[in-house]
């Protein structure tokens, strides 16, 4: 395994960051395009060469996670679904529900999908360092105390994909929304380059103070 601690001292002046933009950013709140794009500022500072990239493959691969998070959770709580239904949460027994409920064909239509982004990725890959994007399009949703969603979740998806191509990713909090929520900026590399991810992390976390920040909760 990598020494991770001793290569966060590591430079990070000309690392190459790619930015998708389009689908990433046409639908981002105001509160969190802003402090994305302020926490890309700092990287540029700190001597990081910035470029927009595009990645066409994304939307579908984004679909198709979808479809390969519940058919293997399916597969994975089958038991469960089967013999103690009434036990899960009604969202989670949805979702169990429909992945056992989806077949075959749709499964490999998902499985060619993700193979796609991966390949795309390894390829821009080989003239980027880091890819750099928001976490979400929106700050933490509200939830009732038996863990009921009481807004919905956006439909876009900024991470899962990154679990399709096999490549590691991580986010850092890079600001708060109108209501004191964090905002996080995510970063992803090259297969088992985690080194790399978190050398950038730490740079920036080293010339900004949003990780040592607190939202106000309520009393």
């Amino acid at each position: 395994m990598p020494d991770y601690a001793a290569a966060l001292a590591g430079p990070v002046r000309g690392l190459r960051v790619g930015i998708p933009r389009g689908y990433f950013w046409e639908a981002l709140p105001a509160d969190i395009a802003g402090a994305v794009t302020a926490a890309l500022e700092t990287l540029g500072r700190l001597g990081l060469t910035l470029e927009d990239v595009e990645i066409p493959e994304w939307l579908a691969a984004a679909d198709a996670s979808q479809v390969l998070i519940r058919c293997e959770a399916a597969a994975e709580y089958r038991q469960a679904l089967r013999e103690h239904p009434a036990d899960l949460i009604p969202e989670v027994r949805a979702r169990l529900e429909a992945g056992s409920a989806t077949s075959a064909p749709d499964y490999v239509d998902a499985l060619r999908a993700a193979g796609r982004l991966r390949f795309a990725l390894d390829r821009l890959f080989r003239r980027i360092d880091v890819l750099a994007l928001p976490g979400r399009d929106q700050t933490a949703p509200r939830m009732d105390a038996g863990g009921k969603l009481l807004e919905p979740l956006s439909p876009r998806n900024y991470s899962s994909p990154l679990n399709l191509a096999g490549v590691p990713g991580l986010s850092v909090p890079c600001g708060f929304d109108r209501r004191g929520l964090p905002i996080g900026l995510q970063l992803a590399g090259r297969a088992w380059e985690e080194t790399t991810l978190l050398r950038v992390a730490h740079a920036y976390q080293q010339a900004t103070d949003w990780h040592a920040r607190r939202p106000k909760l309520p009393a």
